[in-house]
């Protein structure tokens, strides 16, 4: 956190000395750079109102790879809040443009980005065309914060499949590369995705000390939405210890900060653990209630596999309903 307050007031006072002097270019980049540090906080709209005010003051100028990353981090944005469509198209324009300026670095970034949608959206085949590409080209430019973040996802596609020694070996390798490169909030990233593993291995003790290491980590930089994806995995350890009122306690907490950072994806997930936990303790009114929120979000965001999740899950409580 004290580093993005740093770089927040670096930023500013960098705006403020661009404007004295007239410098169009510069005022562009400390804006861009101003919103995605709040991307990076969870502050939505501010990093929205930031990147549209780069994008227009890089066109005055006509920086075409400026305004390229404007447009890729505008895609992030959407990504973030669910809005697959939009993030999908701003992603494909990004591509666009870093291909006509010849930036193979954008090019990848554009490319991973594009694989982290058809994730989401269950099209895992296309997801991982769009990462092995992306690692490859980072690779071409030696960009090892790229190399980290490819294998980030490349590993969140294998433990989807079911693939976990090779989920691993991708977390594993993503570790040490955010290491090399001193990215905290990558490793963050990284040792979570190795605690989701180790849970669907059984490996609980191991699993929870990755999410309280993973919890440090996303706290010291001010990563709230990496802090509520740890209490969601925390909560799926709690439930599997038998703790439900910890669990309970850890997904009500997830969902509050999904919530205040407008992200769908990660409050349909909370609220599909609650509906799990209901169900649990034999609240099968208020289980079905929790699982139609989140079938309703995820439907509206077109997550097709965690949709499928859902309604599996909303069908066998409404057929315990019937069956009381």
């Amino acid at each position: 956190r004290r580093e993005l307050d740093a770089a927040q007031r670096s930023q500013h006072d960098a705006l403020q000395l661009f404007r004295e002097v007239g410098d169009v270019r510069g005022q562009a980049f400390a804006v861009s750079e101003l919103g995605t540090i709040a991307r990076v906080r969870g502050e939505l709209d501010a990093a929205q109102r930031s990147q549209h005010d780069a994008l227009q003051l890089f066109r005055e100028v006509g920086d075409v790879q400026c305004q390229a990353f404007a447009v890729s981090e505008l895609g992030t944005i959407a990504r973030v809040r669910g809005e697959l469509g939009a993030a999908q198209r701003s992603q494909h324009d990004a591509l666009q443009l870093f291909r006509e300026v010849g930036s193979v670095r954008g090019q990848a970034d554009a490319m991973s980005a594009l694989g982290s949608i058809a994730r989401v959206r269950g099209e895992l085949d296309a997801a991982q065309r769009y990462q092995r590409d992306a690692l490859q080209l980072y690779r071409e430019v030696g960009d090892r914060l790229g190399q980290a973040y490819a294998l980030t996802e490349l590993g969140s596609i294998a433990q989807v499949r079911g693939e976990l020694d090779a989920a691993q070996r991708y977390q594993h390798d993503a570790l040490q590369l955010y290491r090399e490169v001193g990215s905290v909030q990558g490793q963050a990233d990284a040792m979570s995705a190795l605690g989701s593993i180790a849970r669907v291995r059984g490996e609980l003790d191991a699993a929870q000390r990755y999410q309280h290491d993973a919890l440090q980590l996303f706290r010291e930089v001010g990563s709230v939405q990496g802090q509520a994806n740890v209490f969601t995995e925390l909560s799926k350890l709690a439930q599997m210890q038998k703790e439900t009122k910890q669990a309970e306690a850890y997904a009500q907490e997830a969902l509050q900060l999904f919530r205040e950072l407008k992200v769908p994806e990660g409050q349909a997930e909370a609220l599909r653990e609650l509906g799990a936990i209901a169900e649990q303790t034999g609240d099968l009114v208020l289980a079905a209630s929790y699982l139609q929120e989140a079938l309703a979000l995820l439907q509206a965001i077109g997550a097709k596999l965690d949709v499928t999740k859902t309604e599996e899950l909303l069908k066998r409580v409404r057929a315990q309903q019937a069956a009381a």
